[in-house]
């Protein structure tokens, strides 16, 4: 199977996660465009900042025709004090793709 059909994208590509960067309205024009549309946890720190973002994400999936998808980069260092709380936010709210730094990726691979 080609990764295009894997992930559900028309062009083989993964826009990055940019730290302070990538925002929702970032990874909507990526999903529309047909690409895998990446950002960072970690640009969103307050309470509920995430939460709103995955949400709206998967409205506009939802809502529009989407030729892409979106995914989410975690930090699984120790030093990523909000980790978990990150990890359980994307687990409730079903992403589609995970990319993780700095650390061993196994309770992500677990919970995708």
């Amino acid at each position: 199977m080609r990764l295009n059909e894997v992930l559900n994208i028309d062009f083989p590509l993964i826009m990055a996660p940019m730290f302070l960067v990538s925002n929702q309205a970032m990874m909507q024009e990526g999903m529309k465009a047909g690409v895998m549309a990446t950002f960072p946890t970690l640009n969103y720190r307050n309470d509920g900042e995430l939460e709103n973002v995955l949400s709206a994400l998967n409205t506009y999936k939802e809502d529009n025709i989407c030729r892409g998808d979106y995914g989410v980069n975690i930090i699984v260092q120790k030093s990523n004090i909000l980790y978990a709380k990150h990890l359980k936010a994307c687990a409730e709210a079903k992403v589609p793709f995970y990319i993780t730094s700095l650390g061993n990726p196994k309770e992500v691979i677990d919970v995708a």
